[in-house]
C-alpha cells in the first residue's frame, strides 16, 4: 500500500500526485572541533530533527495554496523511516502516522524476511521473532509538525499541468 500524503490534514490529490516524491533529511544539531593532535569531537547540541522537500503535480491543483504555513502543520510523511533493533523490540518515532500500517522484517543472512508487529506499546514495537534473525526493521511513517514552510505552485497553460514543491523543516 502506498502512502497518501496529508498536509494539515488536507489530502492532496491522487491527481495531484504525478511523480509524487520526498526528500527527508536530518538537520545538524551539533558542532564538530578539530583538536590539535587531529582528533574529531563531535557534542550534539539537541533532539534529532528532520527537514523535508516534497513535490509532485497533476492535471489539478493540489489544494495547498491557502494553508497557513506560518503556523505549526502536520505532514504525514510518504517516505518511511527505516527503524532498526538487535532484537525484535523495535523503538519507533513518537511522531508516526496512526493511518498506516507498518511494514516489519527481519534480517536473516543479509536477506529482508518479513514479520510482523505483534504489538506496540508507546514508542516500542514487538516484532514476531523469526529464527537466524541478526537485526529487526520496521519502515515507519512519520508525521513531522513544521512551521514556516515554503510552498510554491505553478501550472503550464499550454499543457495544463500543475506542479508544486513543499519544503519545511521540522519544530
Amino acid at each position: 500500500m502506498s502512502a497518501l500524503l496529508f498536509v494539515d490534514d488536507r489530502q492532496v490529490p491522487l491527481e495531484a500526485s504525478e511523480g509524487l516524491t520526498q526528500e527527508i533529511a536530518q538537520i545538524k544539531r551539533g558542532i564538530a572541533r578539530r583538536l590539535a593532535n587531529k582528533a574529531l569531537i563531535y557534542r550534539s547540541t539537541g533532539a534529532k530533527k528532520y527537514r523535508t522537500r516534497i513535490s509532485g503535480g497533476g492535471w489539478v491543483s493540489s489544494g495547498l495554496s491557502d494553508v497557513d504555513f506560518e503556523q505549526q502543520v502536520a505532514i504525514r510523511c510518504i517516505d518511511p523511516l527505516p527503524c532498526h533493533s538487535a532484537t525484535n523490540e523495535v523503538t519507533l518515532p513518537a511522531g508516526r502516522r496512526s493511518d498506516m500500517d507498518f511494514p516489519a522484517h527481519a534480517v536473516v543472512d543479509g536477506l529482508l524476511v518479513e514479520t510482523s508487529i505483534t504489538q506496540i506499546v508507546g514508542n516500542t514495537a514487538t516484532l514476531e521473532a523469526v529464527s537466524g534473525a541478526t537485526e529487526y526493521r520496521v519502515e515507519c511513517y512519520q508525521e513531522l509538525t513544521v512551521i514556516g514552510a515554503d510552498f510554491t505552485e505553478t501550472v503550464n497553460m499550454e499543457t495544463g499541468k500543475y506542479s508544486w514543491t513543499l519544503s519545511a523543516e521540522e519544530v
